[in-house]
């Protein structure tokens, strides 16, 4: 056998070898599980954003005060609102982490911090990282979404005319 042969088999070895630990590195990867105490403010905002990312709009929508606004009266309005948004169902190149939640009595501000990949090329990629905030409050023993800076339609939260759905009136805003 000569050189360049063994300069090839070498290559195709070390190609082989790069390939099955990119293989082994993908499948190791840990699946994001939802989490478990929805006592929590902090699980059930994560919940929710786990539930948009993965397209469960039942789970996503069982996250929503009904007392809201504009809150959707069904399910399939619910997936309306999302479908014709798209910033709320692109989410499947971000990863969400909860930084941190503050409580005042029956509200909590969860502070979300969102990262985003964008793929450009087999050595071209970038990311950009940034912060927001979820509203919840708490209803007996359950948080539920009341406002929020993304990954959340503003039609949910307050009332407006371009928020109408198909000739239906949003219900006003009941001030306590």
């Amino acid at each position: 056998m000569n050189r360049t042969d063994r300069f090839l088999i070498g290559l195709l070895a070390g190609v082989l070898i790069l390939a099955a630990v990119a293989f082994a590195l993908a499948r190791g990867r840990t699946q994001v599980d939802y989490r478990a105490d929805e006592t929590d403010p902090e699980a059930v905002a994560f919940n929710y954003l786990l539930a948009l990312q993965r397209q469960e709009d039942a789970k996503a929508y069982s996250y929503l005060d009904p007392a809201l606004p504009g809150y959707p009266p069904r399910l399939d309005v619910f997936i309306d609102d999302l479908s014709e948004r798209a910033y709320l169902r692109d989410l499947g190149n971000r990863s969400f982490r909860v930084l941190s939640h503050k409580a005042e009595g029956d509200i909590a501000r969860v502070t979300i911090q969102e990262t985003s990949f964008v793929g450009g090329g087999l050595f071209q990629g970038d990311q950009s990282v940034d912060q927001f905030e979820l509203r919840l409050q708490q209803k007996g023993d359950r948080w539920l979404l009341i406002d929020g800076q993304r990954s959340w339609w503003d039609c949910w939260d307050e009332y407006s005319e371009y928020c109408r759905r198909d000739g239906e009136s949003i219900k006003p805003v009941q001030v306590p």
